[in-house]
């Protein structure tokens, strides 16, 4: 008969109670607001725990929740940072975030992506890569040039991740393949990926993507053929669905 693990102390509880927040406040310090689930994914734990955890900072004012609805009719509970939670986030030599979740601020009609990328942040993490930033928060790309995301895998390549949950016309399509082949002559990052929702989608944005051969580009009033290399260009482009992100 095999021994029952030992109980932990209650310094052992409250050390592990203050990790789970800590990843959670970590998290939020960037993102401001996420889901159950996605926490469920942070942590690691069962639905029921992740409420628990999530709870009990609620009641420290941590963190807050409130549900929404998206003109879709999705209506998911949100829980996000406070500004006590943003100082509680701080690690040493940082100051606090300004910005804190604010309801009435909620880009409804972006949320489902926003949840999406968040979902790609977790899976990326946990699989050892590293140096997540959000495009919006990317110094380095203007409005009409932001990516997703920007992580580095584990080689040490670092990456832009486009999220793609809903198919774009071809105009877009050339306008984004135009920038962010751009952007790898300029050393800002060396592989793109699209992410879809299934592997039919992923099937369908890549076709669309690698479809393209010639197109014009419109800058400043000026129009610029461009012509794409596939022996050159397409080994830069990888096309994958939500469940088999990161690749590996």
């Amino acid at each position: 008969m095999s021994a029952l693990p030992p109980q932990m102390s209650f310094a052992e509880r409250m050390q592990r109670v203050e990790q789970k927040q800590n990843i959670i406040l970590r998290f939020l310090r960037d993102e401001i607001y996420t889901t159950q689930k996605i926490a469920q994914m942070l942590l690691g734990l069962s639905e029921i725990q992740t409420k628990r955890t999530l709870v009990a900072m609620e009641k420290a004012e941590l963190i807050t929740h409130k549900q929404v609805q998206t003109q879709s009719g999705w209506s998911p509970a949100l829980w996000g940072i406070t500004p006590h939670g943003q100082g509680m986030a701080c690690a040493d030599n940082e100051l606090p975030n300004d910005r804190y979740f604010q309801p009435a601020r909620v880009g409804l009609s972006i949320l489902q992506h926003t949840i999406g990328v968040q979902r790609l942040r977790v899976q990326a993490e946990k699989a050892d890569w590293t140096g997540w930033v959000n495009g919006d928060k990317s110094a380095d790309f203007d409005a009409e040039s932001r990516p997703d995301a920007i992580v580095t895998d584990p080689r040490g390549a670092v990456w832009c991740i486009e999220y793609e949950r809903t198919m774009k016309v071809r105009s877009k399509y050339e306008g984004i393949l135009f920038t962010r082949l751009k952007a790898i002559k300029a050393g800002r990052f060396s592989r793109v990926i699209w992410v879809s929702d299934t592997p039919q989608a992923t099937r369908l944005v890549r076709q669309a993507v690698l479809s393209l051969r010639e197109f014009e580009i419109k800058r400043a009033g000026v129009k610029q053929k461009i012509e794409i290399d596939p022996a050159r260009h397409h080994p830069l482009l990888s096309f994958t669905d939500m469940s088999n992100f990161p690749p590996r």
